[in-house]
Formats: C-alpha cells, structure tokens, sequence
C-alpha cells in the first residue's frame, strides 16, 4: 500500500518557516544557488511514499510532475490516485478491477494521467478497496472498477475499466467531499445533501 506524506525534516514548523523566509527574501545578501536549490525541495511538490508498494519496492520514494503540482490525493488498497493544480488526474499501481479507469486491467508502475478525464477538469479522488471516485469542476462525479456490491452508484453491479458518470448528480450539486470505503462510496454536496453507494442506501 502507498501512503502519501509530506517530508519534515527535523520536525520543526519554525525551522522551514525560516527557509521560507530566504527563499522569499529577495533582498538577502547572501543567496547563493546551492542554498537556493536547496530550500527549494520544501516547496518542490514532491509526492512522498512509503510502505508495502509495487511502485517503490517497499522502500521509501518520492517523485514529482513535470510542470504542475499534485493539490489532493487518495489511496486505496493497492492504487493510489493523484489530482494536480492543473485539474489533471493520475493514477498508478494496482489495476485487477479496471480501478485506474484507463480502459484495461494492467497494471500501471508510474503515475500516469487519465487522458479521458482532462476536459473535465477533476477536483476531487477518493480511492476505494478496488475502485475509484472523482469529481469535476463542472459537478459531474464518475466511477470505475470493482462493483459487486453497486459501489460505483451506477445501478448495476458490474465492474468497469472506464470512467462512467453517475447520474444521479448534476452541476447544481457541487461536490464538496468524495469518499470511497471497502464496498462503499460516498458524497457529501454543498446542501447538507449525502449519498451512500453500497448494497444497502443509506
């Protein structure tokens, strides 16, 4: 499983507000590059993981994105998806569900962006045991992979490899919060409106 965190070195809010401090204070007489490039991986936006992961072999990594920043991210079992500053999603690891929603069931070892997505404009992920939730900027929510117990809100109870929207949900209920359980989903609106996905409706 990876477990997304961020890095603190020495365990000091103090100490990374001071190198805060540097790297925005242009008039200090004493910035050279290798202090700058040093600060700097504090503010870098790298993605940090640890623990039982096919992405790292078990051991502590790190990696960042070209160009952009990851703003939210979510775990699940054994997948992990990842919502940049850009609206942009990616997804890695685990895919025996279609639970990356890229169109197959093969397993995915680098973050990769789900293309069929990027229109839409994604705010939110939440990852599940097997499958995943997202949300977009327009108020559509989608859902892909494992179903057997209808936690992808679609209906039915079969699985998918894709993003498919639920259509219970429209632009006027803004998403304010996802989250995805064992076999459960759930959705919390700006209206004090909550749905559960399950074998049982809440």
């Amino acid at each position: 499983m990876s477990f997304p965190f961020h890095e603190n070195t020495g365990g000091s809010l103090e100490k990374l507000d001071q190198r805060k401090s540097k790297l925005t204070d242009r008039d200090s007489p004493h910035r050279y590059p290798d202090e700058v490039n040093e600060e700097a991986k504090y503010y870098s936006g790298a993605v940090f993981t640890f623990g039982k992961s096919k992405f790292a072999e078990n051991n502590p990594s790190k990696f960042w994105f070209k160009n952009d920043v990851p703003v939210h991210l979510s775990c699940g079992d054994e997948h992990t998806a990842v919502v940049t500053r850009n609206n942009k999603l990616y997804v890695f690891v685990s895919n025996n569900w279609g639970q990356l929603g890229l169109g197959s069931k093969s397993a995915i070892s680098k973050p990769t962006c789900v293309k069929a997505l990027k229109p839409e404009k994604v705010k939110l992920a939440a990852c599940g045991r097997n499958h995943t939730l997202v949300s977009t900027e327009g108020g559509n929510v989608y859902a892909t992979g494992g179903n057997d117990e209808g936690q992808l809100g679609l209906g039915d109870t079969e699985e998918r490899n894709t993003f498919h929207v639920i259509s219970f949900f429209t632009s006027e209920r803004k998403i304010k919060q996802l989250s995805a359980g064992s076999n459960t989903s759930a959705a919390l609106t700006g209206e004090a409106c909550f749905l559960s996905c399950s074998s049982v409706i809440f």
